[in-house]
Order: structure tokens, then C-alpha cells, then sequence
């Protein structure tokens, strides 16, 4: 049950990833998030958020059909903890 409680609060975060990258929540590849990631020219916040995910999926957690399912959803809205 706590793997899908963590799920469900990530859910928010893939959710606005998917928007971004203008694809389904399921579907967000690293390439897709590399693009946004560099079209962040200030190198704000969400450019550290996206570097997270794509640290996450790429080297800690990579997902075995090439998508990105990141856990860190939660984690990475207070970027002063991480």
C-alpha cells in the first residue's frame, strides 16, 4: 500500500511533466526533458527540477521501457532539502 500512496503523490508532478513535454504522464522520455531542460536559459528552479528527474531515471532508478517514472515528485517541489 505504500508504493501506491507514493505513486499517488507524484501523480500532480508527472502529470505537469506530461503537459510540458506535451505528451501522456506514461510516456515522458529523457530526451523530451533534456529539451525542456535546456530551453530554461536562467537555470531557475525548474531546470533544477528537471535535472533531478532525469539524474533519477537515467542513473538511480532507470525504468526498463526507456520512460521516465519518477518518485521524486514530492521531493523535488522544496528544491532548499534536496
Amino acid at each position: 500500500m505504500l508504493k501506491r500512496e507514493k505513486w499517488k503523490s507524484n501523480v500532480p508532478f508527472m502529470r505537469e511533466l506530461a503537459e510540458q513535454c506535451d505528451t501522456k504522464p506514461g510516456n515522458v522520455n529523457h530526451k523530451a526533458v533534456e529539451q525542456l531542460m535546456l530551453a530554461d536559459k536562467e537555470r531557475g528552479p525548474q531546470f533544477k527540477r528537471l535535472f533531478l528527474v532525469l539524474l533519477e531515471s537515467a542513473l538511480i532508478e532507470p525504468s526498463t521501457c526507456g520512460m521516465i517514472k519518477s518518485k521524486i515528485g514530492e521531493i523535488v517541489d522544496d528544491l532548499d532539502n534536496v
